[in-house]
């Protein structure tokens, strides 16, 4: 079994305290929405959902836990989330759009789906029109990552290689950023 250096470096340290600083932030504009809500109609009244596009454990679904508890202990209404992984954030979607527009359900709308908008001829919704948005909840870096004794050092090393042999292995958090990558180099 092999060690690995879980060391931070100063840029990592900056793009955490970032991250941070955003979550921070977005929950302090959700509890200020909440607080003016709550003051005009007494709400929250009942539990209220959050659908999340991605499975559990993932970054989007951690952040989203930790932002449900929160409003939970300021509400003093529970916050539950609801996990809808699959067809690039649809099953999610179509979940809130089902729903009465009354501030109980609430989804978490990714790059993912903003991508799907460009890749798929028709979609069942309009990322743009047809979900009104609260927050940004948080903000996080992606990166493209290999093995620390692969050969494949840099992007372009990646491109030629996957030039060479397009069957080759290459996985990305989502299909659409791996399809987001390749436009802008292949």
């Amino acid at each position: 079994m092999r060690s690995h250096d879980l060391s931070i470096k100063s840029g990592d340290l900056r793009s955490w305290r970032m991250a941070l600083t955003l979550f921070a932030a977005a929950a302090v504009a959700v509890f200020a929405a909440l607080d003016c809500a709550r003051s005009e109609t007494n709400f929250p009244t009942k539990p209220i959902q959050i659908f999340i596009p991605y499975g559990a454990d993932g970054v989007a679904d951690l952040t989203m836990r930790l932002l449900a508890q929160k409003l939970t202990e300021r509400t003093r209404q529970q916050v539950v989330i609801e996990n809808r992984p699959g067809a690039g954030g649809l099953l999610a979607a179509k979940e809130v759009l089902r729903a009465p527009a009354d501030g109980y359900t609430l989804g978490v709308i990714g790059n993912g789906q903003a991508i799907g908008m460009s890749l798929f001829k028709t979609r069942p919704y309009n990322v743009l029109t047809d979900f009104s948005f609260v927050s940004m909840t948080a903000r996080f870096e992606m990166l493209l990552a290999t093995k620390a004794d692969s050969s494949l050092k840099t992007l372009q090393d990646v491109v030629t290689a996957a030039r060479k042999d397009p069957a080759s292995s290459i996985s990305a958090p989502s299909i659409l950023e791996a399809r987001k990558i390749c436009r802008r180099i292949c």
